[in-house]
Formats: C-alpha cells, structure tokens, sequence
C-alpha cells in the first residue's frame, strides 16, 4: 500500500494549511498543483482566514469490473465556526477534485444564503415589532 502524507506551506493564499494525504497515487506534485489551483477560489466565500485548516485526501482504487481505477477524494474545511466536509468520486484524481470542489462550494453558499436568509428575516420582524409599538 503506499502512502503519503504532504503538508504544503504556501503563504500566498489561503490554502497554507492544506494537509494532503495520497493513497495509491502515483503523480503527487501534479494533483496536489492541480487541487491547490480549484480550491483557492473558495476562499471568497470564507470571511475567517485565521482558522482554517484544510485536509484533502485524494485514494485510488481499482474498479472492479471495468478494470479503470475509480479516483475518490475528501475534503475537509475547518473554520472557526463552522466545519465543512465534502466527498466526490471520478475516473481521474482531477474529475474527482472537481466534482468535490462543486459539492464543498454548494455546501459553503448553501450556509452563507441561510444565514443571510435568517438575519433578513430578523430584520423585518424587529421592524413589524416597532411598527406596531408606534
């Protein structure tokens, strides 16, 4: 089984505590350039930058009837408020990094619009409550 484990500092971006963990990989460098070009963009979406801690985890498994290996890979974003967590699979490593930087990010919005939803909704029920005081 091989395995490795890569902790990559890059203090350009956000992604400067991304730990990548491969197993049956054979081309690290390029699939870890590879994810570090499609999860960069997610972070016009995260406000805390202090906090966050990624980790990727790009597995290859051998398919078993059609002999093509099946590419899986998991992502998981820790901030200081809230934790994300994503899980995609595909026929190459760069399909699987795709498919789960599209889940992560649907993920993210998905919070960030409640949220923003919640605080609306707030909102015009503070300004009814003043409206019937008055």
């Amino acid at each position: 089984m091989v395995y490795s484990c890569h902790y990559q500092t890059n203090t350009n971006n956000m992604l400067e505590r991304l730990k990548t963990h491969f197993v049956h990989i054979e081309n690290e460098e390029e699939v870890t350039d590879y994810a570090h070009n499609r999860l960069d963009p997610l972070h016009k979406y995260i406000k805390d930058d202090d906090g966050i801690k990624w980790q990727l985890k790009i597995k290859r498994a051998a398919g078993s009837q059609s002999g093509e290996d099946i590419y899986t890979a998991n992502v998981r974003l820790v901030t200081a408020k809230k934790n994300y967590g994503a899980s995609a699979k595909g026929s190459s490593a760069e399909m699987a990094i795709d498919e789960v930087k599209q889940e992560l990010e649907k993920k993210i919005t998905h919070h960030s619009d409640k949220k923003m939803t919640l605080l609306k909704r707030g909102g015009r029920l503070a300004k009814r409550m003043l409206r019937q005081g008055s």
